[in-house]
């Protein structure tokens, strides 16, 4: 036996105005994680990149604090630090990612 179904149409406003309120909620109860103090792990995990990598850039000068003991990160503040220290870079393509054959070739003589 198969369970009755219930099919429920939504105007289209509507249902935009339930996913900003969840949105806003959301945000409520889990602020952004440039809020949040991390460890060397975490921001390295948001980074995409080693723990290794993050303790060089500490010796740069990259900026953190110590709370109870622990070294931890604020990642706005990290991201911040490093593009002015030129190891982040936002590159943009205007829509696409150039692949060696949308390269220009050099004219030949």
């Amino acid at each position: 036996m198969t369970e009755p179904q219930l099919t429920v149409s939504l105007p289209d406003e509507l249902v935009e105005a339930l996913a900003q309120r969840v949105a806003e909620i959301q945000a409520e109860r889990h602020p952004a994680d440039e809020d949040r103090w991390l460890d060397k792990r975490e921001l390295a995990d948001v980074l995409g990149c080693g723990v290794r990598w993050i303790e060089e850039r500490l010796r740069e000068g990259m900026p953190s604090a110590m709370l109870a003991g622990h070294r931890k990160f604020k990642l706005a503040e990290v991201e911040r630090w490093l593009e002015a220290a030129g190891h982040l870079q936002h590159e943009r393509y205007g829509g696409h990612v150039p692949t060696k054959s949308a390269r220009p070739r050099p004219t030949e003589v």
